[in-house]
């Protein structure tokens, strides 16, 4: 099972520039560990992808199609107080978006001690915090 951030899920629902990498990740692992906030964050990109001209509206629909199919089987770490005060600690120690924080505190909560756990993520920002907090990264 791999964590898999929103930038990892948008690439694999909307085709984008990052499927290639993205998809084999998938398929050798379909077990999907989220945040809880995740399908917001995937309906809000995928929306502003459409907005922007990068999908028209039948691409749009097959992506919000396929993140559907994939929510139906992904599990989520819920929010937590304890995510809440780990995000927080992390928005202190990496240069970070409050969302990004809370990705980054529920993959924390779901990896517990020791680190090496996998995280999906395009997001090089999020990336190199997840690193340094004992993450690997993939794509690598």
């Amino acid at each position: 099972m791999r964590f898999w951030d929103t930038s990892g899920l948008v690439a694999v629902c909307a085709n984008d520039g990052h499927v290639a990498r993205a998809a084999p990740l998938l398929e050798s692992d379909p077990d999907v560990m989220v945040w809880w906030g995740t399908r917001l964050e995937c309906v809000s990109a995928v929306r502003k992808l459409r907005r922007d001209g990068e999908l028209n509206e039948v691409s749009m629909g097959q992506a919000l199609e396929r993140l559907d199919q994939l929510r139906a089987h992904w599990s989520e770490v819920a929010p937590s107080a304890v995510v809440r005060v780990t995000a927080e600690r992390l928005l202190h120690r990496h240069v970070l978006f409050a969302a990004d924080a809370l990705q980054l505190a529920a993959a924390l909560e779901w990896a517990g001690e020791g680190g090496g756990a996998a995280l999906v993520s395009f997001d090089q920002r999020l990336a190199r915090a997840a690193a340094a907090e004992s993450f690997v990264i993939l794509p690598g």
